[in-house]
């Protein structure tokens, strides 16, 4: 009776703990698939495609109305970010459901960034009563560097200014480049795009307003075939000239590499063949004709049509403007003039002259003949030339006074600081009123008398009627500051009754010269257009001054450099750029700048400097500036780049280097020397070998060198930088040195099959007992070059208990009390290396009945150069019976491995 009441007492928490067993396997994950590597951004995970995948199946009979699935993101044993069984969201039932990419980010809420590294994704089934339903599954997965620097294609054909025939170019066209280097692992659009140059324009100036004439993308390849470039002959305002370059992109459409992902331009064109097309004659280029002749002007071209056709051409002429020159009157103004003729190569034309020449219009023309077909279209046309009437008796006012270049000294002026401005009037005198207006206008510092008027307003706009004077006050008011000048120029209008300009006086300057312009100081050393050559501006730059007199005030000096961009002249350097070098000075007029230049000059930055010196009262407010002068620094030393650089990962203990250096400048520069200079930011001296070629190596103005080379592997290098030194071929005290980094992605062979070896123990070598399980792991790994062994670290991720029947469920209801480590834990380590790792787990007490063990260990390896490697091994052991001590009678075991590999910063 005692033992059946022991035996009822019992019986209640054998069926809980054989509940609790079962829940565990309410929900199988019979698929998680996790991308081996990932963006550091786990929102962008939603379009990285079969990123995330899970697959979930409910076991047939298992009764669950919700469940909770907790998704965690762990680096080592410590959880970054993800869910608990506190915050995790109920889910709907399911007998089967497939969890997508985004369904799984979705309860990734509190991930936002990953740092580089090595991380595990951990799901796991739990219920309402947050007690797990299923088995947690765990994969690894890597996040790399986001940013990868990559060197932009170059172009390789057609060459920089290599000359087409009109039939070649006409044909099909092949344009190569180099693909981006490092080769990026998304795919690559290589946008290939032709500018067409037209008169006056430069290469860079095309490109920035031209429309593309050909646009052509190609995915992942480096070479593109464009037919028919060239259709015909090239008209004004047209040149035969091109320009091409290639620009690549990621499947966004967004630039991928340095410099916007493009590459440097290059030019090509059409060689020269003989003309076909007419050529003017009469009148000649830049002929002055007189206005009596102007009446009637013969025009005259060479015929060009073949003997026995017919031949149609038409002249047309246009009148330029003030400000035009004549490529643009021909753009943008209508001609005055359209003829065409007929089998005949000459023609006049009457009235192109009518009267004075009166402003918006100038006295000068620009013509052209175009050569027609039989449909009328043109098919070529002559090179414009220019013509201009002079000569015609002006019935302009004419300015008097100031006589033109009339220099004022301030003292001179009325002590109202007034100027009195006096014209001719117009003879005879008309009976209506005639209104005069007067303007002048201040120069600025790097302008002429012409461009002020065209872009500067006014500083003086008056009327008057019928008289020929007028006097201004205020023109000058005290010391002119940068960057205007004390130049003016004036002019005066003649104006009708309704206000329209009729006539314009020829402009005239004056100018008027400082008070004691001995106080402002003046530049002496580097002389106005000094040139130095770049090792002697490395040594630095004296800049020398004339003293200003200040009486009983100790000078005080500002000097200021600015440096030119491509396009600039120096007082749009001094308007928009910053100074490279401000530098105040006292008592002293001379100061040496040091490392004022360390290397070439490089675009869009040009070796061209301007600089002024300020004089400073005690307020340090400016007083006066002295007037500006340039400098050069000759660029014609040596200038080399680093075009591409590549690292191999190891193979058969080499690691095989490719270099590809540029020479920038039009003359020869002298490799001396080449080097591995870092890894990983740590100081090295490693010479490639072989290397091919073995400097020193000459390369050619405007070539490039490709170097080829091993070393020894590094196998613990993630960044290899290269060092190039570089001389003068003639003079070897011009010196420079580039470097460029690769970083290398190559996986760790220590993770491999063949070197990390985790034998699993046969059968008879697991031994179980009442309370335990205990085996000895062998463990074997091989590196080349050899690696230390940090520490060794084993993971109890999965432990499951299957008794016989119900009789053999434990009594013993705290699972805290077994599936572990003997430790208490799920996680053990050994320091350094080792060939044996002793492995205990607990059991539940188990009375005398078969029972099947299954468990699994994730063993992980850290060397010293922090490389992680990691395999889970699969192990089960069947107990039969009374067994105390395990390794006999009918048990059976079996292991099986699943290795992973990792690598990690």
């Amino acid at each position: 009776m005692k033992k059946l009441k022991l035996l009822l007492l019992c019986l209640p928490f054998c069926l809980l703990a054989n509940g609790q067993a079962g829940q565990l396997n309410q929900i199988n994950i019979p698929t998680f698939t996790v991308k081996n590597t990932l963006p550091g951004t786990v929102d962008s995970w939603v379009s990285t495609p079969a990123a995330l995948i899970l697959v979930a199946q409910k076991v047939p009979g298992a009764r669950i109305k919700e469940t909770l699935l907790v998704l965690q993101i762990r680096s080592g044993s410590a959880m970054i970010c993800g869910t608990t069984v506190a915050t995790a969201r109920p889910i709907d039932p399911f007998d089967v459901r497939t969890f997508n990419t985004a369904d799984l980010v979705g309860m990734l809420t509190n991930c936002h960034e990953l740092k580089e590294g090595t991380y595990t994704i951990c799901a796991q089934f739990f219920n309402l009563d947050k007690i797990a339903i299923s088995r947690e599954v765990c994969k690894d997965f890597k996040v790399e560097p986001a940013n990868v620097e990559y060197a932009p294609p170059t172009l390789i054909t057609p060459e920089s200014e290599k000359k087409f025939s009109p039939a070649q170019l006409e044909g099909p066209v092949t344009f190569r480049w180099t693909p981006l280097v490092p080769k990026p692992r998304e795919p690559v659009t290589y946008r290939l795009r032709v500018w067409q140059l037209m008169q006056g324009q430069t290469g860079t100036q095309a490109m920035r307003t031209n429309t593309p004439l050909i646009q052509k993308d190609v995915d992942n390849l480096t070479q593109a075939t464009v037919s028919s470039i060239l259709t015909g002959p090239c008209r004004p305002p047209y040149l035969c000239d091109f320009i091409w370059n290639v620009q690549a992109l990621n499947r966004a459409g967004k630039p991928m590499g340095n410099n916007n992902g493009t590459s440097e331009p290059y030019t090509f064109g059409i060689t020269e063949e003989n003309s076909k097309c007419p050529a003017n004659t009469l009148p000649q280029d830049k002929k002055e004709i007189l206005p009596a002749d102007a009446k009637a002007i013969t025009f005259k071209w060479t015929n060009t049509a073949t003997a026995g056709q017919a031949a149609t051409y038409r002249l047309r002429v246009w009148q330029l403007m003030q400000g035009q020159n004549g490529t643009q009157a021909m753009r943008t103004n209508n001609p005055i003039v359209t003829r065409e003729a007929r089998n005949v190569n000459e023609i006049s034309i009457n009235s192109i002259y009518t009267g004075p020449c009166r402003p918006p219009y100038l006295c000068d023309f620009i013509w052209v003949v175009d050569m027609m077909d039989a449909s009328g279209a043109v098919t070529c046309s002559s090179e414009p030339t220019t013509f201009k009437i002079t000569g015609e008796t002006s019935k302009c006012p004419a300015n008097t006074m100031p006589e033109n270049r009339a220099q004022y000294n301030p003292k001179e002026l009325q002590i109202d600081k007034s100027i009195k401005f006096r014209w001719t009037a117009l003879v005879p005198k008309p009976r209506e009123p005639v209104t005069y207006r007067l303007k002048v206008w201040q120069l600025m510092q790097g302008q002429n008398g012409t461009a002020a008027m065209r872009t500067n307003n006014p500083i003086v706009t008056k009327d008057v009627v019928d008289i020929s004077e007028a006097t201004v006050s205020g023109i000058y008011t005290g010391p002119c500051r940068p960057p205007y000048l004390c130049d003016f120029i004036w002019a005066v209008d003649m104006m009708d009754a309704s206000g329209a300009v009729t006539c314009s006086s020829e402009p005239t300057t004056f100018k008027i010269t400082e008070e004691e312009p001995a106080k402002c100081p003046a530049n002496a050393l580097p002389e106005d257009k000094k040139e130095f050559r770049l090792a002697d501006a490395k040594q630095g730059i004296t800049f020398k001054w004339t003293k200003a007199s200040t009486a009983g005030e100790a000078p005080a000096y500002r000097l200021k450099v600015w440096q030119l961009m491509q396009g600039q002249n120096g007082t749009q350097a001094m308007k928009t750029n910053n100074p490279i070098v401000t530098r105040e000075v006292r008592n002293a007029n001379e100061v040496t700048i040091s490392s004022f230049l360390t290397g070439p000059c490089k675009p869009p930055y040009l070796c061209d400097f301007i600089w002024a010196v300020e004089m400073m009262d005690a307020s340090g407010r400016s007083t006066c500036t002295s007037e500006p002068a340039v400098f050069k620094i000759a660029n014609n030393d040596i200038d080399i780049q680093i075009d591409s650089f590549n690292v191999e990962c190891c193979k058969d203990g080499k690691q095989n280097i490719y270099l590809k250096i540029k020479n920038n400048l039009a003359t020869p520069v002298k490799i001396t020397q080449i080097k591995i200079d870092k890894i990983n930011g740590v100081t090295a001296n490693i010479i490639p070998s072989p290397l091919t070629p073995l400097p020193p190596v000459n390369i050619p103005g405007n070539g490039s060198q490709i170097f080829t080379g091993q070393v020894n592997c590094i196998d613990t290098a993630k960044i290899i930088r290269i060092w190039v030194a570089a001389e003068d071929p003639v003079d070897n005290a011009i010196t420079e040195t580039e470097v460029e980094a690769d970083t290398l992605h190559c996986r760790c062979d220590a993770c491999d099959e063949k070197n990390f070896i985790l034998k699993t123990p046969a059968p008879g070598q697991i031994s179980v007992t009442n309370s335990g399980i205990s085996f000895n792991q062998s463990i074997t790994v091989t590196t080349t070059p050899p690696k230390t062994i940090k520490t060794i670290t084993a993971e109890l991720v999965y432990f499951e208990m299957i008794p016989e029947n119900d009789q053999c469920i434990p009594c013993d209801k705290d699972a805290t009390l077994y599936g572990h480590f003997l430790n208490g834990t799920n996680s053990q380590q050994w320091n350094g290396p080792q060939s044996s790792l002793s492995i205990g787990i607990t059991t539940p007490l188990m009375p005398c009945c078969s029972t099947l063990f299954r468990w699994c260990i994730r063993y992980k390896i850290e060397f010293t150069d922090c490389t992680v490697c990691s395999k889970v091994v699969c192990y089960q052991k069947k107990k039969t019976g009374c067994l105390p001590t395990g390794g006999g009678g009918t048990d059976t075991g079996s292991g099986t491995d699943n290795p992973t590999k990792d690598k990690s910063n």
